[in-house]
This record gives C-alpha cells, sequence and structure tokens, in this order.
C-alpha cells in the first residue's frame, strides 16, 4: 500500500508503470492505483456503490443525459479522494473497468466474447470510450464472455490475473472455482476458457439467511473464526447435500433450531455445507480434473474443506488472499497491454 512506498517514487509513476484498476460490480465498487511493475495496489477507495445502485440513481432522476454521464460523475469523485490518498495527479493515467460496467446497467453495453476464450486478453471484447470531459484519463471498458446457456462480466479478467500470476503451464484441465454471490465453474485447458457454470450459492444463501422462515433460524457468527464445531456442523451440511434433494433439505435447517439439536450460529454453517456441498456435488462427480479456489480467506477455507471431505484433498488448491486480492487488477494489466492504442 501507499506507506510502503516513498513519496519520490509514488511521484515517478508513470503511465507504462502504473494504471488504475476498477472493478466494479452489481454492488460494490472498487478503483486501485496499481503498480504493474511490482504487481502491487498501491492505494485504493472502496465503496457499496455498484452499477446497480448508480443506475437507479439515473432512472430516478428521469435525466435525458445518459447513464454513462452518472457512471463518470462518479468516478470523478473517486479519483478525486484517491488522488488525495496519494498526493498526486492521476489524470495521465488510463483507468481499466472489467465488470458490471459493460453490461445492460452499466456505462455502455458491450457485446459478450465467446469460447474458448484464450487468458492472454486477446480475445477480449474491449472499447475505449471518452471521459465527456468530466474525466481527461482515458478509460478502456472490457465486456465478460457468454455462451448460449451461461454468461459472466469480471471473472474472466480475474482469472487471467490468476493464470498469470500462479504461471500456470499445465495443458491438463483445470477447473478454477470462483466462490460468491453467483459462484463460477471455470474450465480451463490449454490457457484458454472452454466452459463455465454459475450457481446461485451466494444469492441463494443471503435470501435465506435474511428472508423466509429459515431467517430466524439462522444467525451469522460475530468472527471469521471457523473452528472445530463449525466445520463439523459445515460438513454434516455437506453430507445431507449429498444424500438428499436441496428443497428437502433446507427444512432440517429450521427442525435442527426447533429442536436445539444446533445453535443459530452452527446452523449457519449447517446451512453454508449444504448449499456449497449441492453445488459441489454434481461438478465433482468422478472428475479427475485439477480444482483451483480463489476466494478469500474465509469462504476459501469452507469451499477447500468441503473438497477434502469429499475425498478429493489431493484435486485442490486453495490460492492465497494475496493472489485473490491482486486478480482482477493483474487481468485488466494483461488486457491492457493486448488494446494499447487508444481508438
Amino acid at each position: 500500500m501507499v506507506g510502503e512506498h516513498s513519496e519520490n517514487s509514488m511521484q515517478q509513476l508513470t503511465k507504462t508503470s502504473a494504471f488504475l484498476s476498477c472493478d466494479w460490480g452489481t454492488t460494490s465498487f472498487r478503483l486501485k492505483l496499481f503498480d504493474i511493475v511490482h504487481g502491487i495496489t498501491l492505494a485504493e477507495e472502496i465503496s457499496d456503490k455498484g452499477c446497480a445502485g448508480i443506475f437507479n440513481e439515473w432512472q430516478k432522476s428521469r435525466s435525458k443525459t445518459s447513464p454513462a454521464i452518472h457512471y463518470l460523475l462518479y468516478l470523478k469523485e473517486a479519483l478525486s479522494r484517491l488522488s488525495q490518498k496519494t498526493g498526486i495527479v492521476l489524470e495521465n493515467m488510463d483507468i481499466v473497468i472489467s465488470g458490471m460496467a459493460s453490461s445492460s446497467i452499466g456505462m455502455r453495453e458491450l457485446p459478450y466474447a465467446s469460447l474458448p476464450f484464450p487468458l492472454d486478453g486477446a480475445a477480449a471484447v474491449t472499447n475505449w470510450i471518452s471521459g465527456e470531459e468530466i474525466i481527461l484519463n482515458n478509460i478502456l471498458l472490457i465486456s465478460g464472455v457468454a455462451t448460449h446457456n451461461d454468461l459472466m462480466r469480471g471473472e474472466e479478467t480475474q482469472l487471467a490475473g490468476i493464470v498469470k500470476m500462479i504461471k500456470e503451464e499445465t495443458k491438463e484441465e483445470t477447473i478454477y472455482i470462483l466462490p460468491g454471490t453467483h459462484s463460477k465453474h471455470i474450465t480451463v485447458t490449454n490457457k484458454q476458457i472452454v466452459d463455465f457454470k454459475t450457481f446461485m450459492t451466494g444469492e441463494l444463501f443471503g435470501l435465506l439467511l435474511h428472508h423466509g422462515l429459515l431467517a430466524g433460524a439462522v444467525t451469522a457468527p460475530e468472527s471469521n473464526r471457523i473452528e472445530g464445531k463449525e466445520i463439523t456442523a459445515f460438513h454434516c451440511g455437506v453430507k445431507k447435500a449429498l444424500e438428499d434433494d436441496l428443497l428437502q433439505n433446507l427444512f432440517s435447517v429450521r427442525v435442527k433450531d426447533l429442536k436445539k439439536y444446533y445453535s443459530k450460529t452452527l446452523n449457519y454453517f449447517y446451512l453454508s455445507g449444504l448449499l456449497i456441498g449441492a453445488e459441489l456435488k454434481h461438478t465433482c462427480n468422478g472428475s479427475k480434473a485439477h480444482y483451483t479456489i480463489c476466494s478469500d480467506h474465509t469462504l476459501g477455507t469452507l469451499y477447500y474443506s468441503a473438497f477434502r471431505y469429499l475425498g478429493l484433498a489431493g484435486q485442490v488448491t486453495l490460492l492465497t488472499d494475496e493472489l485473490h486480492a491482486n486478480a482482477a487488477a493483474i487481468g485488466q494489466a494483461v488486457i491492457l497491454q493486448k488494446f494499447k492504442t487508444v481508438n
């Protein structure tokens, strides 16, 4: 971060040695000043100002201007805050944006790239867009990838960064698992995405946690510590997921609460096990592929534990928090090098 670099080294950053990485999701916003040479984040601005929120504001405003103007105005505010943190002028830096900003609720809707998708970024669908005199930076917008039955925006860029960082050389099939609101299982062969599947695990978990009958039977833990009792409850959920149908299993969460088999906090991990177990049971059934989990520590630990419970410890790798944190920015840097010339 900024504290690790002298003021002089920050001032010496150039357009070729650094850029502004923006990962703009549905409900989140992250802007980083990223050092390409050393592969590290120098400073960042984070908020919950996702694409859905900005698009809704634009709709409510009944403005005759395009939604892109609203995005640019917020981007200008974030750039100002980041500039204050770093003490340097950021107007000469390229901005690279991935995620939902290229969707129908984003700055500008771009078509999807298709499969196979090489992870060197050469086939990415991109567009250089104007700052409309609101900001002076050049902006490279990156679109996502789609098949006939599925789509993603942002995860392909993360994966390009992950493969770059771990220097993956194997030609064998690897399935990268990116847990989250919409968990992605992305199949890679010869450094190309050849298939992927989406599981609404995180979104369903959030709905069950906060709405409906089960909301009163489950309580989120106060800390991120996962110990013996929590893992046992989680494994119980994974086991149940392998045995029965998910819709039937969900009611067992209420039963465990009413009969005091589990505390509400342990029920949280049991429910998590039910959903993650349901996600993995068909994907991993008889597969000889290698799996790589790309997630933050807490969620990654649960997925890794589920794989071990399924007897697949020898087929799974859990990436470090640092690799996960920098994946999108590294992937954007890879794609930026392919599309450096402003159209």
